[in-house]
């Protein structure tokens, strides 16, 4: 713990876990044994050893938010040297420790609070080297109580210690941890079941878990419930003790011990570390004496269910039980926000506390941000220095909107006299204003660079407003951007982004968004090429990858299931399937009195894998099908197969696409080593090419 913040997220996780165990204990006190009652404290030390995970779950309610959103008003008026103001609350380890110089009044409260937990360990030092002291120089015990007390070890199976006397000791007590030391009052008798309370401390070490429990006190010294818990705590040790006391006596020796118990009922016992003592003041005793008189023999099912009420309490308070909601984000009090109240505080601070924890889940939330011009969606998948950047736009300008695009883009208009959309090239850089739309995004081209991080090609659809007339609004804005690691998966721009823009007509809005059609016109993944003997080849492959939404299914007017696109973002999405599209361009290279012998054509390809043998059968059989003056086209199975009936005005191309099988959301899929490519001129083979990849992405 490096700052105030975290400090208070720890302790207020600590105090409501151990309210909860305090409100189940008071409803199971009758109902399992002491054991339980105090096997169930390992939560409380769970959630005081493990640092609060103050991520996208929380446990119980949702403190971390609460504990975040009072940071980011407070904060964003301040200068503090301890605290990340653009970043959620982060506890490597549940100690607190100082990094440099103070420069706000939360940072000195943090170092008052750090000087009080070195009081407080300073304090049980010393409390424990005076009474090592007092016990050095306690008297030696005599042999009537050296003997009594090795009679009580050896009758239960219990190993002796060192005693000695001490006067004006008000009740018996165990100190040490390494060689214990067992001390009795001077001059008083000190009955067996006593002495046996003492050496099952001893067995059980329970002077470790005293030392333990006020290391926890000392951490929490200034929260009250804490040491409320911690006083329930050393009585359930003690109680728990008791239970292993009462079990070895039988009979009349069970109600001497519980007299014994009220004849120590006071008030002066040690709190040191590293001791034990049966005595653990008067309302503590008069607790155990209930305890007592409630004695029974459990039975044996009892320790299951203790075992299964304390792994579901571990799991309900140290793994989380809900999330902070995403849906708040999309609409609110934007004057409000220009205000800075505590909504709009509650608001930055949810981004600071959801991190995306996958690259779907980046991207995802980085296209919604766009689609939705959302600032906060954007700062929950950006840099450091980018989301610092968007979160001072919002404090600043009182809103979450993202300013219109001013930025230069490279426009590419589409042609589609051709078969298939085509992209100008050159393309005009210029500056275009356009707006995103709320109409679903693509990844294409996803691929991993060689020092861990992603790239891709991020697709939009958007309406543009300032090309010419013949000019359609309906447009694609591709973004190129990396995917990489920053307390999160973030992503930031890997270039200039471009716009494709289609002629005005009638289908141009199925032109460009048509599923079928899939941008052919996008920068290919791989290109595969061959030429030879009168024949070329071109084949463009593209890789589009989705991501896997949780958004409900619907039915649309006629009745048909229909997956809705929701804008909010999935920050832990993962990838769902992935296609590989391929474009096939055939060139006829031959000579004039070769082509006026042309009837028919037939183009098969098949993707092939490193040793696999080409195989046309399928594509023959369709092939034989299809009749001379007909143009048809079949895939399948990675194969895919044209067959077109050359008119007299033929430009000399066949253009058709297909598409390889893919393996559900694998993304390490490889490419295929080379394509075979199949030529028949009127129903004669006229060659194999062995198109090969010819450029990289």
């Amino acid at each position: 713990m490096t700052n105030l913040w975290a400090f208070l997220l720890q302790t207020l996780s600590v105090t409501l876990v151990g309210l909860l165990l305090l409100v189940i204990k008071q409803l199971l006190q009758d109902k399992l044994t002491p054991r339980w009652q105090y096997a169930v404290w390992t939560v409380l030390a769970a959630r005081i050893l493990l640092p609060v995970q103050a991520g996208s779950t929380y446990a119980l309610l949702p403190l971390p938010l609460w504990v975040e959103t009072v940071k980011t008003a407070v904060e964003r008026h301040l200068t503090s040297a301890y605290t990340d103001l653009y970043a959620g609350v982060r506890i490597s380890l549940p100690l607190p420790w100082v990094t440099g110089a103070p420069a706000s009044v939360t940072d000195w409260l943090f170092l008052a609070y750090c000087a009080g937990v070195a009081v407080v360990l300073i304090r049980y030092l010393v409390a424990y080297r005076r009474l090592r002291r007092l016990l050095r120089r306690g008297n030696p015990a005599p042999e009537a109580v050296i003997d009594q007390v090795a009679r009580v070890g050896e009758t239960y199976g219990l190993a002796p210690c060192r005693v000695v006397v001490i006067p004006g000791l008000p009740s018996p007590m165990v100190c040490g941890l390494v060689h214990p030391v067992l001390a009795l009052p001077e001059g008083k008798l000190v009955n067996d079941p006593v002495i046996l309370h003492e050496l099952l401390h001893i067995k059980h070490r329970d002077a470790w878990q005293n030392l333990f429990w006020c290391l926890c006190r000392a951490l929490h010294w200034c929260n009250p419930v804490v040491h409320l818990l911690l006083n329930r705590v050393g009585n359930d040790l003690e109680s728990l003790c008791d239970q292993r006391v009462l079990e070895k006596l039988a009979g009349e020796d069970r109600r001497s011990y519980g007299l014994s118990l009220l004849a120590m009922a006071n008030d002066q016992y040690p709190r040191v570390p590293g001791t034990t003592s049966i005595s653990n003041g008067g309302k503590n005793i008069a607790r155990r004496i209930e305890a007592i008189a409630r004695f029974k023999a459990y039975p044996r099912g009892m320790a299951l269910a203790s075992v299964c009420v304390t792994v579901v309490l571990l799991g309900s308070c140290l793994l989380g039980t809900a999330k902070p909601s995403l849906d708040r984000l999309d609409s609110w009090n934007t004057a409000g926000f220009a205000e800075g109240g505590l909504d709009q505080a509650q608001s930055i601070a949810i981004t600071h506390l959801t991190r995306c924890s996958t690259v779907a889940g980046a991207l995802d939330t980085y296209a919604k941000g766009l689609m939705a011009s959302n600032r906060l969606y954007l700062m929950m998948a950006s840099p450091r220095e980018t989301r610092q950047a968007l979160e001072e736009a919002c404090w600043q300008e009182g809103n979450l909107a993202l300013p219109d695009p001013e930025e230069l883009v490279q426009v590419y208009p589409i042609a589609t006299d051709s078969g298939w959309p085509t992209a100008a090239d050159p393309p005009q850089r210029r500056a275009v204003p356009y707006d995103v739309l709320s109409q679903d995004y693509g990844i294409y081209n996803l691929s991993q660079e060689e020092d861990g991080s992603y790239t891709a090609l991020l697709t939009l659809r958007a309406d543009q407003h300032s090309m010419e007339p013949t000019w359609s609004s309906h447009s694609l804005l591709c973004c190129p951007v990396r995917v990489y690691w920053e307390e999160g998966y973030v992503v930031e721009p890997a270039g200039e982004r471009s716009l494709y823009v289609a002629p005005q007509s009638e289908d141009t809005y199925y032109t460009l968004f048509d599923s079928l059609i899939d941008y052919s016109f996008l920068p290919p993944a791989k290109v595969y090429a061959a030429e030879e003997n009168g024949d070329s080849v071109e084949i463009r492959v593209l890789q589009k990858t989705t991501v896997a939404r949780e958004t409900p299914e619907t039915e649309d007017f006629f009745g048909i299931s229909m997956q809705s696109f929701s804008t909010v973002p999935e920050p832990d999405a993962d990838f769902g399937e992935t296609s590989r599209p391929y474009y096939i361009r055939y060139g006829f290279t031959g000579t004039q009195e070769e082509r006026d012998t042309l009837i028919y054509l037939c183009v098969q390809v098949m993707a092939m894998s490193p040793g696999e043998a080409s195989d046309f059968s399928e594509m023959d059989r369709f092939a034989a099908d299809v009749e001379t003056t007909s143009t048809a086209s079949w895939s399948s199975n990675n194969s895919s197969c044209a067959v077109e009936s050359i008119p007299p005005d033929w430009d000399g191309e066949i253009l058709w696409g297909s598409g390889l099988s893919t393996d559900g959301s694998r993304q390490d899929l490889p490419f295929p080593e080379n394509f075979a490519v199949r030529v028949l001129w009127n129903g004669q083979e006229h060659g194999i090419l062995t198109a090969e990849e010819v450029t990289a992405p």
